[in-house]
């Protein structure tokens, strides 16, 4: 000691001091640090064959190998103390064990799990399942071309940023609809759905009557229930790397790391989007008037677009014209381009990593586990065929 300062010392095994690291300071520390992501999860395709060959022509991953989904669900183990003899307040439960590693039998679960054998006040560890998709009503937004959008209502924590849409039921009128394609905040209305059974009768030549559906006006009315999952905040950290961690992303020529809390269960091949990173590219390509691929892996914004036609400049209207299709794609719903049609095109992309490895698990001295950490590195996939 120097100077009447206490100097820092570590705490040794037999320290009566314990460390709360529990999962809620966890979560605040991350919190501090982190941002909103989208996680999809990495899912070999089954055209790879066991000889890790992929099918070029394949319609469900486009000749990448992979599909991915938005995460629905994770597991959780925590440890919870109970409140009466036989009972756990918590359901959709996996588990429970005690601290010297003895399982219980789980009788029934409702809105309490029964268990046989827990005794009130002692504390055990319960592993359980949350359901992370959310839920929610209200009217679709017509956009063009059978195409709708739906507000989904955004968290605080995250600003302006959407949740991704899962399921959509849609009605007009109380009359069912066929939803046929789900992506972001937006679903499209099949054109079955807009048929009329009153058409027109015509004779052919060879004397048979033929009545031709007409098609009904747009469908402006629409209910919806839907479900939807939020961003996920986890923290990027792109420097101020301690010896460690700069040593093994130089080993494997990672750009960064994401910290997130021990439950999520973030492997190789996942992709994370950072919702808050964005850059801008213009570029200059020929439409297929229809749906078009850009050379960014996600779409954030679409600024503008226009074509030249008989020497001036005709301009298209971002979220009139045009929409964001899947990650990288745009869909043409309004005053579409003629196909081959050349198009100047500003937008924003948020900037996406694909998952390399993760780092070592270590505990701390009261078995509680730090966050996890998984190196990243930036990902571009410019030969998409398909958005994600």
């Amino acid at each position: 000691m120097q100077g009447g300062c206490l100097m820092p010392v570590g705490l040794g095994p037999n320290s009566p001091i314990t460390l709360q690291l529990t999962r809620e300071n966890f979560n605040a520390l991350i919190g501090r640090h982190s941002q909103p992501v989208r996680w999809l999860v990495a899912e070999n395709c089954p055209c790879v064959t066991s000889n890790l060959k992929i099918d070029e022509n394949c319609v469900l991953c486009s000749g990448k190998g992979v599909t991915y989904y938005n995460p629905t669900e994770s597991f959780r183990i925590e440890t919870f103390t109970a409140p009466i003899d036989g009972v756990i307040e918590q359901t959709d439960i996996i588990w429970v064990r005690d601290f010297e590693g003895n399982e219980y039998t789980i009788t029934s679960q409702d809105c309490v799990a029964y268990v046989t054998g827990v005794k009130r006040g002692y504390q055990y560890q319960v592993k359980y399942k949350e359901d992370l998709t959310l839920s929610g009503t209200g009217k679709a937004i017509y956009v063009g071309d059978n195409l709708y959008k739906i507000d989904i209502p955004t968290q605080i924590d995250f600003g302006e940023v959407q949740g991704d849409l899962l399921t959509v039921t849609a009605t007009t009128s109380g009359n069912p609809l066929t939803v046929t394609n789900i992506f972001r905040n937006y679903f499209e209305i099949s054109e079955a759905t807009l048929i009329t059974s009153d058409g027109l009768n015509i004779q052919t030549s060879d004397g048979l009557n033929i009545e031709l559906p007409t098609i009904s006006p747009v469908i402006y009315d629409i209910d919806v229930e839907y479900t939807y999952v939020n961003p996920f905040n986890f923290a990027l950290i792109h420097n101020n790397f301690t010896k460690t961690d700069q040593k093994f992303l130089t080993d494997i020529n990672g750009d960064g790391l994401l910290v997130f809390p021990q439950r999520w269960e973030v492997y190789e091949k996942d992709i994370i989007i950072a919702l808050n990173a964005t850059e801008i590219k213009k570029v200059t390509y020929r439409s297929t008037g229809d749906i078009d691929t850009l050379p960014s892996f996600y779409l954030n914004e679409l600024k503008s677009a226009y074509a030249i036609r008989s020497g001036v400049r005709y301009t298209f209207t971002p979220e009139i014209d045009f929409v964001i299709y899947k990650g990288n794609q745009i869909q043409w719903v309004n005053n579409p381009p003629t196909e081959n049609e050349q198009i100047s095109m500003t937008y924003s992309y948020n900037v996406a990593y694909r998952v390399m490895s993760d780092l070592p698990d270590p505990r701390t001295s009261e078995d509680n586990r730090f966050p996890r950490k998984v190196a990243l590195k930036i990902y571009t996939d410019f030969n998409s065929r398909e958005g994600i």
